[in-house]
């Protein structure tokens, strides 16, 4: 995994919400940095790590990532989704590219061993879905993590 620049992340006057204006917000964040985004439900905390994420676009304001940053992205609501793939389906549904080996090695890891990677998706605790999300996020390395609730379903 390659480093990012010093400045992962330059966050001007960046205007968060749907409908209506939520918050605005100025932050800088700075490689090997841990930020915590606290507060009362309803305020913002999950869309603006969406709008950090790309997946809701900014009211108004200025968003940029540094150069080599790799974000990964766990969402809590997407953590919770049942199918009927199952486990090792799942993991191969988001990396193609990898065996059944390779594919049962990573879910290995995040203890998913033996028989476990038959198990569908809709039988899964919320621990366990978490466990899976994390592993699909993790395998592809990135560097900069943003993580929406992400012990909310642990076991």
């Amino acid at each position: 995994m390659e480093p990012s620049v010093k400045k992962v992340v330059e966050i001007k006057d960046l205007v968060i919400g749907y409908d209506k204006p939520l918050q605005t917000i100025t932050l800088d964040i700075m490689r090997g940095k841990k930020i915590g985004v606290i507060g009362k439900n309803g305020i913002g905390k999950s869309t603006f790590l969406k709008t950090l994420n790309g997946i809701i676009d900014p009211i108004d304001g200025y968003l940029s990532y540094g150069l080599r940053v790799k974000p990964g992205y766990f969402d809590q609501t997407l953590a919770m989704e049942s199918n009927n793939n199952t486990v090792l389906q799942e993991f191969m549904s988001y990396h193609p590219e990898l065996t059944e080996g390779v594919s049962r090695s990573a879910l290995g890891s995040f203890l998913f061993k033996g028989d476990d990677v038959f198990k569908e998706i809709n039988v899964l605790s919320g621990g366990e879905k978490v466990r899976l999300e994390l592993c699909k996020i993790l395998y592809d390395k990135p560097n900069f993590l943003i993580l929406d609730e992400p012990t909310n379903h642990m076991d």
